[in-house]
């Protein structure tokens, strides 16, 4: 599988949680299709050109006017080959999109919509910075069930005091809408944002165990499949673009701040474009090597986190090395994890302290 991620950076407000690049100004078309037509070139020479996904992120994607949508389109489609069964995905807004947009994305190819709810309460949007409200969410779910059968949406939790049995009817409510994907975080305080200058980095609810463990314990119930540490799913509805990321396979990337893993006659290569899109527009990103023990560890952090085995003939496969070149076999034995069947997969709990775990079980 191999995917592309187009980043669209344009917003109508900045959440003050958040450490994506993103821009609060009207968005320039001809600029950002100069721009995007000149990243896709990168890829004009790699082996194969077929995409098993494309996901449109941002910023507010559901703000790209139809023209650019159309016009980027025809520019992807002289680099690269969509798969017939291609997952393509768009992140929408529920206050900047509406029924007649979702016909045109559907129109279009689009076959997935992400949609970014964060919440099912009117104070822990307004907490949240959001231009959205329950009613908003509600109202686009709706819309967005009429015309797609693959939804996804994200809500946010472990606020700051936010109570358990608060979170439990809130959990129990956004089960009840029966969607196909839910990416459901907790809320992590990151230096470089608004809520950075307020509250220290990392989670800042006590609760957060009980929090995510009950999470997990709803969903179950309801019938989700929990894939990856925060990410549920009905049966075959995983997101593909995500796997792609969480598996090692090849992605490319257009637009400010997107970044690109890929592999070209044998060669990992990354591309990392600038968070600033007026020095995106100037210049080209060159794309850089990267060697097998960089890629090796982007690769186990990412893979470790999906509730599947990581199995070492992948590990050979991509990268040529296997567990022992790259894990300290007695910090594994240690920390509890075991390799079984030349395979490793880490349990909820150490899922979720992945980053801790990480720097001690790696040579």
């Amino acid at each position: 599988m191999q995917g592309l991620y187009i980043h669209f950076p344009h917003c109508i407000r900045k959440c003050p949680y958040c450490d994506f690049y993103s821009i609060c100004e009207k968005a320039d078309d001809e600029k950002l299709l100069k721009g995007y037509i000149r990243d896709l070139q990168i890829y004009k020479d790699v082996e194969n050109k077929k995409l098993t996904s494309i996901f449109i992120g941002g910023g507010t994607p559901s703000l790209m006017s139809e023209n650019l949508l159309l016009n980027l389109f025809k520019e992807i489609k002289k680099v690269f080959t969509i798969d017939k069964n291609a997952e393509i995905s768009i992140e929408v807004n529920p206050k900047t999109i509406n029924f007649d947009k979702l016909k045109f994305l559907k129109n279009l190819g689009i076959n997935r919509i992400s949609i970014g709810c964060q919440s099912m309460n009117d104070e822990n949007l307004n907490f949240l910075g959001r231009i959205n409200n329950t009613k908003d969410n509600i109202q686009i779910i709706n819309e967005t069930k009429s015309l797609f059968d693959n939804i996804s949406c994200d809500f946010m939790y472990a606020l700051p005091n936010q109570k358990i049995d608060n979170w439990q009817k809130e959990i129990e409510e956004i089960a009840k809408l029966n969607l196909p994907h839910l990416s459901i975080y907790q809320l992590t305080i990151e230096k470089s944002t608004p809520f950075g200058k307020i509250y220290a980095p990392g989670i800042t609810n006590k609760n957060d165990e009980k929090l995510y463990n009950l999470t997990n314990r709803i969903l179950k119930y309801n019938g989700y499949k929990k894939y990856e540490t925060s990410n549920y799913c009905k049966k075959g509805f995983e997101c593909k673009h995500n796997l792609i990321y969480w598996q090692g396979d090849n992605y490319f990337a257009i637009g400010p701040s997107a970044h690109a893993r890929f592999q070209k006659n044998g060669i990992w290569y990354k591309l990392e474009n600038p968070a600033d899109i007026n020095k995106w527009e100037e210049k080209q990103t060159t794309p850089k090597r990267i060697s097998n023990i960089d890629r090796t560890t982007e690769i186990i952090l990412m893979h470790l986190r999906i509730n599947k085995p990581f199995k070492q003939d992948l590990l050979v496969k991509k990268t040529g090395l296997k567990f022992e070149n790259i894990f300290d076999l007695k910090e594994l034995e240690k920390n509890n994890i075991k390799i079984r069947n030349n395979s490793i997969k880490l349990t909820a709990s150490q899922q979720k302290i992945l980053n801790y775990l990480l720097p001690r079980i790696l040579k």
